[in-house]
């Protein structure tokens, strides 16, 4: 690998294990696409079976979506652990948003984040051999000490942890985006612990984690202009496909929405396309995955 010089791209699917609906949709991602790495729910009764399909696929590295809420009214999930830090006592399931993890935190319960981390971690390497942690949803950058924990998991699993360049595009976008909202301390203390790191971890060149188009077209040039706007060195698109299949009487809308549901459709038809692949061509990325990336650090560190 040579990140000074050259655009490296890698194509994550995240949520998987979520609801079938999704793991059809990641599938098809891997096996007609271009997702060349899938980060697993753990949290979720169906991360079992996404495994064992990941698993199967040597062009494809397996992540750890590292859970700390259950965001939607009618699907929620519990903790691996008893962790109570992350537990609402009101329904035994998952805080609903990083909000409300934060107004339940507790720093004596800190071995209880780390203890639900490795947790995590631990089941999906039941599967096969894991690259990196990453956050579900902001819970792990919510405040320093959360950040913490997620570092201290990923150091105590030999797995590298997902971070950004503090000066990156990404992290600028992140400012603004939260500029005002509940979320803007935490980022706040994001921002200082990546800089305090960015000369003894690897992170991120650049990511993309969200465009708004909800029809094909619209959808397919955002993220054409957004991918095209990476420069060199190591970037990451992290997608969430899915489909609009009826799975035992039930549709990803009937979880989410209509909106989100076909977004994640559409994510699933444009990174399945002749057209992403040869805009990704003519780009000239070369697409790697985590597990090359943990493997170019650990070659460095040597």
């Amino acid at each position: 690998m040579d990140p000074q010089n050259k655009r490296y791209l890698i194509v994550q699917a995240d949520d998987a294990g979520l609801w079938v609906a999704v793991n059809n949709g990641i599938s098809q991602t891997i096996n007609n696409g271009v997702v060349n790495s899938v980060s697993m729910m753990a949290t979720c009764a169906n991360y079992r079976g996404m495994a064992q399909v990941v698993g199967s696929h040597d062009h494809v590295s397996m992540e750890v979506h590292g859970v700390g809420t259950a965001e939607w009214d009618s699907y929620s999930w519990k903790p691996l652990t008893r962790a109570v830090c992350l537990t609402d006592p009101k329904t035994g399931f998952m805080y609903k948003s990083e909000a409300d993890v934060l107004k339940a935190f507790n720093q004596s319960q800190l071995s209880q984040y780390r203890g639900e981390l490795n947790a995590q971690i631990s089941a999906i390497s039941t599967y096969g051999e894991v690259s990196s942690l990453n956050t579900h949803m902001n819970t792990w950058f919510a405040n320093a000490h959360l950040m913490a924990a997620y570092l201290e998991s990923a150091r105590t699993n030999n797995i590298l942890p997902m971070l950004m360049k503090p000066d990156s595009r990404f992290m600028k976008q992140q400012v603004e985006y939260f500029k005002g909202g509940k979320f803007e301390e935490g980022l706040k203390a994001t921002l200082c612990v990546l800089d305090s790191l960015k000369d003894k971890e690897f992170m991120l060149d650049d990511m993309v984690i969200r465009v708004d188009g909800l029809d094909y077209t619209t959808r397919m040039e955002d993220y054409k202009r957004e991918i095209g706007g990476f420069g060199v060195g190591v970037n990451q698109v992290s997608i969430h496909p899915g489909t609009l299949d009826n799975v035992n009487g039930f549709y990803l809308p009937d979880i989410m929405g209509e909106e989100r549901a076909t977004k994640r459709d559409l994510d699933r038809q444009i990174f399945t396309s002749d057209e992403m692949r040869d805009f990704l061509e003519s780009e000239g990325f070369e697409l790697i995955n985590w597990a090359r990336v943990k493997q170019f650090v650990d070659e460095k560190s040597d």
